[in-house]
C-alpha cells in the first residue's frame, strides 16, 4: 500500500456538514447551510497518510492548505546539523500550512505521527469562496489568529516544569475541544518528539514526566495520558487554560 494516497472525498462520504471536526475548522460558526456547502465543494479530495511518512517536505511548492480529519501531524524544520526543529503538532480539525501560504512555498516540513486523514484545500478555490462570503473570511483569519496565539503560548513557560506543565495542559485543553474525556488524552508523539518541540534536553523531560507519574499527576500507557491531578498540574504550569 502506498504510503500517500489522494482519494475522492464523495466516495469516503466525508461531508463538512457531517464532520465531527466541523467546530475547529474553517466551516466552524458558519451558521448558513450555503456558505458550509460551498466550501465543502471546494474540498474535493483527502489524503490518507500512513505514519511517520510526510505530507510534504520544506521548500516544496505549494498550492493547499490542508486540514486534519483523522489522526495527527507534526511540523518541523532541519537545522544545520541535520536534526529536526519541532514546530507544531497538529490534531483533527486543525489547519496545515497556513504560514506558507505568502509565498506559496512550503517553509517547513509535516509527516504524520500516527496513520492520517487529511482533507484537501485547494487556495485558488477557496479564495473566490472567501471574496464570495464575508463569515468565510472571518473565520480564516479567526483559525489564523487562534493558531498564532497557541503557538506562542506553549512555550513561555520560564523553567523546564513549566514549560512541560503547560504543553501537558494545551494538549488537555485542545483534546478537550475535540470531545475527549478529561481524564483519558491521546499522545500521539514521542518524549523525543516533545523535548524538541519544548527545547528542553531529552532526559530533562523524562525526568519531569517520572516526577509527574511519582507524584500521581498523570498516567501514560501506550500514548495515552490519564491525568489524576488537574489542580496540580494547573498549579505547576505558568498558563491558565480554565479547563474546570
Amino acid at each position: 500500500m502506498p504510503n500517500k494516497i489522494l482519494k475522492s472525498r464523495q466516495s469516503q462520504a466525508i461531508n463538512c456538514l457531517d464532520c465531527p471536526s466541523r467546530p475547529l475548522c474553517i466551516t466552524g460558526g458558519l451558521v448558513h447551510k450555503t456558505e458550509i456547502e460551498e466550501v465543502n465543494d471546494v474540498i474535493m479530495n483527502s489524503i490518507t497518510l500512513k505514519k511517520q511518512k510526510h505530507l510534504f517536505h520544506a521548500h516544496t511548492s505549494m498550492k493547499n492548505i490542508y486540514a486534519v480529519y483523522s489522526g495527527s501531524c507534526k511540523e518541523y524544520w532541519i537545522d544545520e546539523n541535520g536534526n529536526e526543529c519541532l514546530t507544531n503538532f497538529y490534531f483533527p480539525g486543525d489547519l496545515i500550512a497556513l504560514e506558507s501560504i505568502p509565498d506559496r512555498t512550503n517553509l517547513l516540513s509535516v509527516s504524520a505521527l500516527e496513520d492520517s486523514e487529511l482533507c484537501v484545500l485547494p487556495l485558488n478555490e477557496l479564495y473566490p469562496v472567501m471574496q464570495k462570503h464575508l463569515n468565510v473570511l472571518k473565520r480564516f483569519i479567526a483559525i489564523t489568529g487562534n493558531k498564532m496565539r497557541n503557538d506562542r503560548s506553549t512555550k513561555m513557560g520560564v523553567t523546564a516544569n513549566e514549560r512541560v506543565s503547560d504543553f501537558l495542559l494545551n494538549i488537555i485543553s485542545r483534546m478537550l475541544e475535540r470531545n475527549q474525556t478529561e481524564k483519558n488524552i491521546p499522545l500521539p508523539m514521542s518524549q523525543l518528539d516533545i523535548s524538541n518541540y519544548l527545547g528542553i534536553a531529552h532526559e530533562t523531560v523524562n525526568r519531569i514526566f517520572k516526577n509527574l507519574k511519582d507524584q500521581e499527576i498523570i498516567k501514560i500507557e501506550n500514548k495515552m495520558m490519564t491525568l489524576l491531578d488537574l489542580d496540580e498540574l494547573e498549579r505547576l504550569g505558568r498558563l491558565d487554560y480554565s479547563l474546570k
